[in-house]
């Protein structure tokens, strides 16, 4: 294959313009890794144009990689930092609004890659090194359903027992359960990457969490302190805590809050607001986002 040269313009706010998909078989020519790591430890251009730039590369190649037919191996190799890649711009733009950056869109192009890695695991005859890692993002992408559940079930011992998917199994067990606590602490055990795909289900388990504690102390007479339930949810302070009872129609007063079925009110769409817990704090630089993208990266 001939190297054709990708379009770069000289204006910042052009150089992530749609992605015109040339002839069969050179998006992989255009899309050099190189050519993404140097892009990816730029730290003069906004990181959201930076995702639209290699989201729209990262698509055609997995365009490309279907018209060519490639062997699951070489898929592994290609999907592996794709995924990762959308994990955890997932991660990084959580807090941009719905019309700069659309979670639905990047949560579904991680479904679809981590399937057909899925898949190319299967297909490969050979234990695939990083596996078991995905197979927990799997699980952990799709906290909660039934089929990503029997799908741990049914592998093979060596890799329902590994670290990765044992902890994967362990949170997505607390989650079915409605066990918050337990849920919580385990999230101190993640790897990076469980810890990225974990964050965008933070909302969901808290509002879940916040539904069982208003039924068990709905009453007149009971309060709860605001720095336990920052505690139990894994706020980073009683501030937070008391922002995130208030969008549900409960107050609180003098650290403590008054629980009501009748004040209840969950929002009809989930608030674009950041989880303000441990998670959170997790910050890389250019450089280890490369990194980590390509598993190069050694966790502290």
């Amino acid at each position: 294959m001939t190297h054709v040269q990708s379009k770069w313009t000289t204006e910042e706010s052009a150089m992530c313009e749609k992605f015109v998909n040339p002839k069969v078989g050179k998006c992989m020519d255009m899309c050099p890794k190189n050519e993404i790591v140097e892009l990816l430890t730029r730290e003069d251009v906004k990181w959201l144009e930076i995702y639209n730039f290699v989201f729209d590369r990262m698509r055609c190649i997995r365009q490309d990689m279907v018209l060519q037919q490639l062997s699951p191996v070489h898929c592994i190799e290609l999907l592996e930092p794709i995924v990762r890649f959308y994990i955890y711009a997932g991660y990084r733009l959580h807090h941009e609004q719905i019309h700069s950056y659309d979670p639905h869109i990047n949560n579904s192009h991680i479904q679809q890659c981590l399937q057909k890695l899925l898949i190319c695991y299967d297909d490969e005859c050979q234990k695939a090194e990083n596996r078991a890692e995905f197979e927990s993002l799997y699980l952990l992408h799709n906290l909660g359903s039934v089929e990503a559940s029997f799908h741990v079930i049914a592998l093979p011992k060596y890799l329902r027992t590994h670290r990765h998917v044992h902890l994967a199994t362990a949170i997505n067990k607390a989650y079915r359960e409605n066990n918050f606590i337990r849920l919580f602490r385990l999230t101190e055990q993640c790897s990076l990457f469980q810890a990225f795909s974990l964050h965008k289900s933070l909302y969901t388990i808290r509002r879940y969490a916040l539904e069982t504690l208003n039924a068990a102390y709905s009453s007149k007479n009971t309060k709860f302190p605001i720095n336990i339930l920052k505690q139990w949810l894994k706020f980073n302070s009683d501030e937070d805590a008391i922002k995130f009872v208030s969008m549900f129609g409960l107050t609180v007063v003098d650290g403590m809050v008054h629980y009501s079925r009748a004040a209840y009110s969950a929002p009809m769409q989930q608030p674009n607001v950041g989880s303000h817990c441990h998670l959170d704090s997790i910050d890389l630089s250019g450089e280890e986002i490369a990194d980590v993208i390509w598993n190069k990266y050694t966790e502290p």
